[in-house]
Protein backbone atom coordinates (compact mmCIF):
# COMPACT_ATOMS: atom_id res chain seq x y z
CA UNK A 1 0.00 0.00 0.00
CA UNK A 2 1.47 3.22 -0.67
CA UNK A 3 1.36 6.43 1.55
CA UNK A 4 -1.02 8.23 -0.48
CA UNK A 5 -4.06 5.12 -0.58
CA UNK A 6 -3.43 4.60 3.29
CA UNK A 7 -3.84 8.74 4.03
CA UNK A 8 -6.81 8.61 1.52
CA UNK A 9 -8.63 5.34 3.48
CA UNK A 10 -7.84 6.78 7.28
CA UNK A 11 -9.17 10.49 6.50
CA UNK A 12 -9.04 11.96 10.30
CA UNK A 13 -12.32 12.80 11.54
CA UNK A 14 -13.21 15.96 11.98
CA UNK A 15 -12.43 17.53 15.22
CA UNK A 16 -14.92 19.00 17.52
CA UNK A 17 -15.07 23.02 17.59
CA UNK A 18 -15.82 25.27 21.07
CA UNK A 19 -19.30 26.70 20.99
CA UNK A 20 -20.02 29.60 23.49
CA UNK A 21 -23.02 30.79 24.40
CA UNK A 22 -25.29 32.93 27.05
CA UNK A 23 -28.09 30.77 28.15
CA UNK A 24 -30.66 31.56 30.91
CA UNK A 25 -31.63 28.26 33.24
CA UNK A 26 -34.84 28.16 35.19
CA UNK A 27 -36.08 25.39 37.40
CA UNK A 28 -38.17 24.63 40.70
CA UNK A 29 -36.03 22.88 43.23
CA UNK A 30 -37.25 20.72 46.73
CA UNK A 31 -35.10 22.27 48.90
CA UNK A 32 -33.65 26.16 49.01
CA UNK A 33 -30.51 27.97 49.04
CA UNK A 34 -29.68 30.66 51.33
CA UNK A 35 -29.44 34.07 49.95
CA UNK A 36 -26.40 35.14 51.73
CA UNK A 37 -22.78 35.08 49.96
CA UNK A 38 -24.72 34.79 46.31
CA UNK A 39 -21.10 35.26 44.87
CA UNK A 40 -20.14 31.64 46.11
CA UNK A 41 -22.46 30.23 43.98
CA UNK A 42 -20.76 27.78 40.89
CA UNK A 43 -22.99 26.24 38.51
CA UNK A 44 -22.11 22.19 36.52
CA UNK A 45 -23.28 20.88 33.81
CA UNK A 46 -22.02 17.55 34.90
CA UNK A 47 -23.26 15.14 31.72
CA UNK A 48 -22.01 18.19 29.15
CA UNK A 49 -18.41 18.60 27.82
CA UNK A 50 -18.74 21.67 28.91
CA UNK A 51 -17.52 24.51 30.85
CA UNK A 52 -19.09 27.52 32.34
CA UNK A 53 -17.94 31.16 33.69
CA UNK A 54 -19.82 34.53 34.39
CA UNK A 55 -22.73 33.29 36.58
CA UNK A 56 -25.47 36.71 37.08
CA UNK A 57 -28.56 37.53 37.53
CA UNK A 58 -29.44 35.23 40.19
CA UNK A 59 -32.79 35.43 41.65
CA UNK A 60 -34.35 32.88 44.02
CA UNK A 61 -37.85 32.94 45.27
CA UNK A 62 -39.67 31.44 47.68
CA UNK A 63 -42.37 28.35 46.45
CA UNK A 64 -44.18 28.17 49.84
CA UNK A 65 -43.63 24.38 49.52
CA UNK A 66 -40.52 24.07 51.19
CA UNK A 67 -39.16 24.63 47.54
CA UNK A 68 -37.48 27.48 46.08
CA UNK A 69 -37.73 28.56 42.14
CA UNK A 70 -33.95 29.53 40.86
CA UNK A 71 -33.45 31.40 37.69
CA UNK A 72 -29.75 32.50 36.25
CA UNK A 73 -27.80 33.60 33.48
CA UNK A 74 -24.40 31.96 32.62
CA UNK A 75 -22.04 31.56 30.16
CA UNK A 76 -21.23 28.37 28.70
CA UNK A 77 -18.53 26.32 26.24
CA UNK A 78 -19.78 23.80 25.08
CA UNK A 79 -17.94 20.86 22.47
CA UNK A 80 -19.76 19.87 19.46
CA UNK A 81 -19.07 18.42 15.72
CA UNK A 82 -21.27 21.70 14.92
CA UNK A 83 -23.64 24.52 15.69
CA UNK A 84 -26.50 22.59 16.00
CA UNK A 85 -25.53 19.41 17.96
CA UNK A 86 -23.84 22.48 20.77
CA UNK A 87 -27.41 23.89 20.86
CA UNK A 88 -28.76 20.34 21.43
CA UNK A 89 -26.65 19.58 23.83
CA UNK A 90 -27.19 23.42 25.60
CA UNK A 91 -30.89 22.83 25.14
CA UNK A 92 -31.41 20.09 26.66
CA UNK A 93 -28.71 19.40 29.70
CA UNK A 94 -30.76 16.75 31.76
CA UNK A 95 -28.88 17.77 34.96
CA UNK A 96 -27.98 21.09 36.17
CA UNK A 97 -25.81 21.30 39.58
CA UNK A 98 -25.62 24.94 41.48
CA UNK A 99 -23.15 24.63 44.56
CA UNK A 100 -23.14 26.89 47.28
CA UNK A 101 -21.48 27.19 50.75
CA UNK A 102 -24.67 25.94 52.06
CA UNK A 103 -25.98 23.07 49.78
CA UNK A 104 -26.09 22.03 46.42
CA UNK A 105 -29.29 21.79 44.28
CA UNK A 106 -29.31 19.25 41.44
CA UNK A 107 -31.71 21.16 38.72
CA UNK A 108 -33.32 17.74 36.82
CA UNK A 109 -34.44 18.49 33.30
CA UNK A 110 -34.48 22.92 34.08
CA UNK A 111 -35.94 25.54 31.29
CA UNK A 112 -32.76 26.43 29.40
CA UNK A 113 -33.51 29.55 26.93
CA UNK A 114 -30.40 30.37 24.78
CA UNK A 115 -29.83 34.57 24.96
CA UNK A 116 -31.74 37.25 27.06
CA UNK A 117 -32.81 37.92 29.92
CA UNK A 118 -35.23 35.95 32.05
CA UNK A 119 -37.27 36.76 35.26
CA UNK A 120 -39.26 35.01 37.33
CA UNK A 121 -42.67 34.60 36.78
CA UNK A 122 -44.99 36.16 39.87
CA UNK A 123 -46.84 33.76 41.90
Amino acid sequence: MRLQDFQNEYLPTQKQQLFCWTITVRAKAMSKLSPLHMDKITVAFPILNATSANLRNIQLKGTGDCGQLICFTIDIAVFADNEGQAMKFILDPTLVDVIHEDGQLNLIDPEVTIGGESVLPEV
